[in-house]
């Protein structure tokens, strides 16, 4: 929901999927120059979108490729030498094989202010960077299902009071029964709205944007933090 209370983007459990199952063939198509594929099961996904649903279905294309997602603030065009730094620092700590991102982002990253940046750091060159919106090399099948709760569901990156970078890893069993957690301390029935008006990067934010919806099955209305 953006400025004024008009909903501008909206999206059922079925479109959801279909979106989630389209970003995992574009993830699982994704060819390098020699032919091979590039992202497998296991490896890191970087997010960088603004709080939108595009950053929903992208957390769960990622889980139905078998990759992990990692959400990032995306760098701000106004102040990149403040906000870019970061997000470098959480790619490279993360060790992701690709970025998902929208082309507005990918557009900045590539700009020559934030080349001039990343001149100062030790790599300036980013992993691939792949738009959420393009299309799908070839269709191929989606059928990952974790092989045991333990494994590794996504990865919370967030930066301490002090200073630091601090990342959690969350396991799918960990990630069910967080869900589980709100679900029964903050009643969240099926036939209940819930408004979020929070960042979706980290923490409880994420866990209520991305996950706990889909787990509880209520509604959420996502309103834009700023």
């Amino acid at each position: 929901m953006g400025n004024k209370g008009i909903v501008t983007h909206q999206l059922t459990c079925s479109q959801l999927h279909k979106r989630a199952e389209r970003i995992a063939q574009l993830l699982l198509s994704h060819a390098t120059p020699h032919g091979l594929n590039s992202l497998s099961t296991g490896d890191h996904v970087a997010l960088l979108f603004p709080p939108s649903v595009d950053l929903t279905a992208a957390f769960y294309g990622c889980l139905y490729a078998g990759c992990v997602p990692i959400p990032i603030r995306p760098p701000h065009v106004k102040s990149l030498q403040a906000t870019l730094p970061t997000v470098r620092m959480v790619v490279e700590v993360s060790k992701v094989a690709a970025v998902l991102s929208c082309g507005s982002i990918i557009k900045l990253l590539r700009s020559k202010e934030a080349l001039s940046v990343m001149q100062s750091t030790s790599n300036p060159a980013w992993p691939p960077l792949l738009d959420i919106e393009d299309s799908p090399k070839k269709k191929v099948p989606i059928n990952y299902r974790p092989p045991t709760p333990e494994m590794l569901s996504y990865i919370d990156f967030s930066i301490t009071t002090a200073g630091t970078l601090a990342g959690v890893k969350m396991s799918h069993y960990s990630s069910s029964q967080l869900c589980r957690s709100m679900k029964l301390q903050c009643e969240l029935y099926p036939s209940r709205s819930v408004a979020l008006c929070l960042d979706p990067y980290s923490g409880l934010g994420l866990a209520l944007w991305c996950l706990s919806s889909i787990y509880s099955g209520h509604q959420s209305i996502l309103i834009l933090p700023l």
